[in-house]
């Protein structure tokens, strides 16, 4: 399918456009204006016009770009080539070229839901890898585990163990502490009462010594010592 773009403006040459080939826009397909990205029209404020450069662009479009631009320093939206409101240049078509994307978007289709596949393939491969991994890891430290609680439960059953033992040795060391001290407690009775006792033995001692003295002092009244001229 052909249609030939037909100039009324003079010096500007008839192109002929097929779906696929280049008209002077990026994309080789595309009727819409490359400022706006709404279809051109035939007629009208949005006529399909182009500039020197001979990129396409809706009447209206091109016309409020070149005005807002700085004075003298308009240019192009596609290659920058500097432009001005005389140079727009509007194309009388009878009619615009409509490309069919039919067969290409169900290549495109076919494509992408291929590609989708491959990648849902590829998700599911690494995710079954990572499962893989992770059970790996799983199953791994479950018997770290297990061992770990193996030996806690030895070092726990050591420990108690060896509680009870210093429990025992505390026990018969108090019991001992306990006979300690009630022998103590004996011989302090014991001292106490060899203190009463003593006490007694010496005040009786010193009764006697009085006792002494005095018949000392009777004996020399009467029986005194002789005197010596």
């Amino acid at each position: 399918m052909m249609k030939r773009i037909e100039s009324r403006e003079e010096g500007i040459p008839t192109t002929t456009t097929r779906p696929g080939e280049s008209n002077g826009n990026d994309d080789p397909d595309c009727i819409c204006c490359s400022i706006c990205m709404e279809p051109w029209s035939s007629v009208g404020n949005h006529q399909v016009s182009c500039l020197p450069c001979g990129h396409l662009f809706g009447l209206s479009c091109i016309k409020r770009w070149i005005q807002q631009s700085r004075r003298n320093n308009s240019k192009c939206p596609k290659c920058n080539r500097k432009c001005a409101l005389k140079d727009i240049i509007r194309l009388y078509v009878s009619g615009l070229a409509v490309a069919n994307y039919d067969e290409e978007l169900e290549k495109r289709l076919l494509t992408l839901e291929a590609a989708m596949e491959k990648t849902n393939r590829d998700l599911q491969r690494k995710a079954e890898e990572q499962n893989s991994i992770i059970e790996a890891n799983i199953e791994a430290n479950g018997r770290w585990m297990e061992a770990q609680n193996r030996t806690l439960k030895q070092m726990k059953h050591d420990l108690q163990r060896t509680i009870e033992e210093q429990n025992s040795k505390i026990e018969a060391i108090s019991r001992k502490l306990e006979v300690n001290d009630r022998r103590i407690g004996q011989l302090m009775e014991a001292l106490k009462a060899n203190d009463s006792r003593i006490r007694q033995l010496t005040e009786e001692i010193e009764r006697q010594n009085e006792q002494i003295r005095n018949l000392k002092e009777l004996a020399n009244h009467m029986h005194p010592a002789p005197q010596h001229p």
